[in-house]
Parts: structure tokens; sequence; C-alpha cells
């Protein structure tokens, strides 16, 4: 009894119990307005048609990026993610433009990246520079402010469209 005063079932479950489970390590981003259970499906989520992509991205060694696509209902989808290890801000977006020539061929897509991304190299080249070389457009995204980003997306997390979450994630795809 004295163990488990103050903890969580969850640690409960590990640490107690000695089952399976999982252990959440530092404070969560955004607490407890994500839900696995709710914000992640379990199910594969397919893109809109005529629906135009809205794609994240982030640059420097592991660069990322995130295919999300705005519902007509007004629900966002996350349909996947693509991260890389040691690899160019190049050679990336060529991978990455081949994913979506591949995936999504027909759709408009929209680039936002970080605006650390205009900051220029030793050739005088930015990360965005280097992806519109590629055939990839990016723009910079409206703010870098973490309280900003980070409210905008606890917003879309604590609210419902028809039932459904807001923010919705493909669970196998991201």
């Amino acid at each position: 009894k004295r163990i488990v005063a103050g903890k969580d079932s969850e640690w409960i479950k590990v640490f107690v119990d000695g089952k399976y489970g999982s252990i959440q390590d530092g404070k969560p981003v955004y607490g407890a307005s994500y839900r696995d259970d709710f914000h992640c499906s379990k199910t594969p989520l397919k893109a809109i048609p005529m629906v135009p992509l809205e794609i994240g991205l982030d640059f420097g060694n592991t660069p990322a990026a995130i295919i999300t696509q705005p519902t007509p209902l007004g629900q966002r989808i996350f349909l996947k993610e693509l991260v890389c290890e040691d690899v160019s801000i190049q050679d990336f977006a060529v991978l990455l433009k081949q994913y979506l020539d591949r995936e999504y061929p027909g759709h408009e897509i929209k680039c936002f990246g970080d605006p650390s991304g205009t900051f220029k190299d030793q050739q005088q080249k930015t990360a965005f520079d280097l992806m519109k070389a590629k055939g990839i457009i990016v723009r910079a995204a409206p703010s870098n402010n973490i309280k900003m980003r980070t409210e905008c997306v606890i917003s879309d997390l604590n609210r419902v469209v028809n039932g459904q979450p807001a923010l919705l994630i493909d669970g196998k795809g991201c």
C-alpha cells in the first residue's frame, strides 16, 4: 500500500502488478488534452480527393514532415509522418516529393516550414531554397512562438466535430 501512494493506475500495473503497460516520463506537451483512445484512429485514414493536403516541415539532421488534411466538416486528419535521420534537406525533399507523387497524385499541396528554415547556410541557401530546387514550395509557418503553437493544437484536441475528434491521427501512419 505504501508503494502505490500517489501513483496512477498505469504505474501500479507496471511496477507493482508486473504487467505490460506504458509509463510516461517527463511532462506531456499537451497534457490531458490528448487521449490516444479518442484522437488516434485504429483504422487507416484516407485522404479526401480534391481537398488540399497541408504539410508541416521541420529541418536539420532529422528532417520531418507531417501530412495533414482539413476536412470539409472541420476536422484535421493526420495521415502520415515521414522522419529521416542524418539525411540532407535535398535528399529529404526528393523522398518527400516521390512519396507525395506516388501516394497523393492530383492533390494540391501546401507546405509550411519551421521559420528557422529561412536561415542561410554557408552557401547562402535556406532550407526553403533547397526544397524549392527539388520541387517543393515551402512557406514559413506564421509563428515560432511555442505557446501559440501548443495552444492551437490543444484547442483542436479539446474540440469535437459531429461526435468525432477535431484532430484525428492515423495510428499506423503517424
